[in-house]
């Protein structure tokens, strides 16, 4: 993924690898988290009934992005620390939230 290059939400502006096949991407508009094949086969072992927003291996900032950061968590800094991922989640998600981070059908902690 290059800036300039098409997304879900138009042309990449910026771009940032958080980690290898993570990147977090934004638009003129709009932006969130693009997951390699890969990556998307973790976090669906983390979390294997989680439906994205926008569709498989997409998530929104606004919406779902918030769950790459509880299921790689080494991706978190300062500006979101894992604890404030959480929090928003619960609060954005309520039930949702606990299904799938407290008592999730297969929970399993993926690596970064």
């Amino acid at each position: 993924m290059k800036e300039g290059q098409a997304t879900p939400w138009g042309p990449a502006q910026t771009v940032k690898v958080l980690a290898e096949g993570i990147t977090h991407v934004t638009t003129a508009g709009h932006g969130g988290i693009l997951l390699n094949e890969a990556r998307w086969q973790e976090f669906l072992l983390r979390f294997p009934t989680f439906e994205p927003f926008t569709g498989r291996r997409i998530l929104e900032e606004d919406c779902d992005a918030v769950f790459a950061y509880i299921a790689f968590p080494a991706i978190c800094d300062d500006r979101l620390p894992l604890d404030n991922a959480k929090d928003y989640a619960r609060k954005m998600y309520g039930g949702m939230y606990a299904e799938l981070v407290d008592n999730p059908p297969n929970k399993k902690e993926v690596k970064t």
